[in-house]
């Protein structure tokens, strides 16, 4: 699909379903200007994509709460390279989820912040596009658990981000996408409730595969206490071999400080 463009926003709003309130799409529209800019009326009114009630709906909610973001901490946004707004602008139409909806919202603030803006990559915007609810609950998790190793570090932070499969699996149900503490299981939880916990299990170990696919962590080998070793209760057999563990790429860091508020890697 081609980019969105000024003059398909500007069309849009014109004849905008009365799903959107008028507030919301004057508000959007008024950051649509800024962050498309001048460079955006030079592209022509290029029609993209069919802009229906729905799209337009998600596009104004994401774009609305970006705008409030930008409000609340006091910032005035600038102008976003067109290999990043209308692409972000793009995907944002296409996401119903509130949740993924906040993300886009939070990228586009990011985006448009002269503090983060050049730190953003191109890159983010696909890679957001790929994820889903539960992998950005996931990751959120995720960065919590590093934040107070990483703070205030600008090299080599993603080095510093390693996280045994104990601490993931104990972060994949801190996230509340287990039914099991998968870090700590007992015999009889095995015997009880082994299909499920073997469905989570798969499902935790899927979505790993997924991020390291992305590039957002990956594996490393390095040495590490037992007692980090998931262990099944009254078994001295682990869940997971000895010397593995995850860390953050530095894409990967990147792109969840990018879709984190205002960028800010010390805000929590």
């Amino acid at each position: 699909m081609e980019p969105i463009t000024t003059g398909l926003l500007k069309a849009a709003v014109a004849g905008a379903t009365k799903e959107v309130s008028e507030t919301a799409k004057k508000e959007a529209e008024s950051l649509w200007k800024i962050v498309c800019g001048e460079s955006a009326k030079a592209a022509g009114s290029i029609i993209a994509l069919p802009l229906n009630k729905r799209l337009f709906r998600n596009v104004v909610k994401a774009t609305v709460e970006a705008n409030q973001l930008l409000k609340q901490a006091g910032i005035t946004p600038k102008e976003v390279p067109l290999t990043i707004i209308h692409p972000l602008l793009q995907a944002a139409s296409l996401e119903e989820d509130p949740d993924m909806q906040s993300k886009w919202a939070t990228l586009l603030a990011n985006a448009a912040n002269p503090a983060t803006a050049s730190s953003m990559e191109r890159v983010f915007v696909s890679m957001l596009s790929e994820l889903t609810p539960r992998h950005v609950k996931f990751l959120d998790t995720l960065y919590k658990l590093v934040l107070p190793v990483i703070s205030g570090y600008r090299v080599g932070a993603a080095a510093r981000s390693k996280l045994t499969v104990y601490q993931l699996r104990i972060a994949y149900t801190e996230a509340g996408l287990s039914r099991y503490q998968l870090a700590e299981l007992s015999h009889e939880d095995l015997i009880r409730s082994g299909d499920e916990i073997a469905d989570d299990m798969a499902a935790f170990e899927l979505l790993i595969d997924i991020l390291e696919k992305a590039l957002i962590v990956r594996e490393v080998s390095e040495p590490f206490a037992d007692s980090s070793i998931p262990r099944i209760r009254g078994s001295a057999a682990p869940l997971a071999p000895n010397g593995m563990t995850h860390e953050f790429t530095e894409l990967g860091l990147r792109f969840v400080i990018a879709c984190q508020p205002l960028g800010k890697p010390d805000s929590n």
